[in-house]
């Protein structure tokens, strides 16, 4: 999986699984959304949980629901009370984006080209959970999905606001398989309960 699933979402999975099924046996590989696609596409893997601007017709979509980018700051942030924020109103903010190559990275470079911004990011790391830790109480603006993030809005003090451009919108969460593969029915099944956790994860509201 990219990281986004892997911070909470997919532990929480394998965890809740194997309570199930006690002979389960798990091993997530954490890596960028290429390398996803190339372990998918090569069978090294039996299932790829990643973001996606674009479908690939190798793989097989097993789900597909939306995931736009969006801000997210400390609860005493000046902009935490607005519904929403546009990329113009975090310019004078310090960022937090994950590395190029990333979804996110490549729609909030989109944002700002279009929107004719320059911003500086103030800190870029290949993990964003790394900032984390820096929100409560900062100034600090983090580029954020909602699933990553869902389980910590209330008790860190946090809150997460849709982004209006419409390229932050533009990103989707899929699970994928290789065209034409059989997966084990373990494997199949745990396919099936990720896919329903992932559509009561879509049909809630990104902050």
């Amino acid at each position: 999986s990219t990281e986004g699933f892997a911070h909470r979402f997919l532990p929480a999975c394998m965890a809740d699984f194997r309570r199930r099924h006690p002979e389960a046996r798990f091993h997530l590989k954490v890596q960028h959304p290429d390398e996803v696609n190339r372990l998918a596409l090569e069978g090294l893997v039996h299932l790829a949980l990643r973001y996606t601007t674009a479908q690939d017709e190798r793989l097989k979509t097993e789900f597909l629901g939306r995931a736009p980018v969006c801000a997210m700051m400390c609860r005493h942030h000046p902009l935490a009370g607005r519904r929403s924020v546009a990329m113009r109103d975090l310019a004078r903010w310090p960022l937090s984006v994950s590395d190029p190559g990333t979804t996110a990275r490549q729609l909030f470079d989109a944002a700002c080209a279009n929107a004719g911004l320059h911003i500086e990011p103030a800190y870029v790391a290949n993990q964003s959970a790394v900032f984390l830790p820096m929100l409560p109480g900062s100034d600090i603006v983090l580029l954020s999905g909602y699933l990553a993030v869902m389980d910590l809005l209330e008790g860190a003090g946090l809150t997460l606001l849709p982004i209006t451009n419409p390229e932050m919108r533009q990103r989707s969460m899929q699970v994928v398989t290789l065209q034409g593969r059989t997966l084990p029915p373990l494997a199949r099944e745990f396919l099936e309960f990720v896919c329903e956790r992932l559509s009561q994860v879509a049909r809630l509201p990104p902050a």
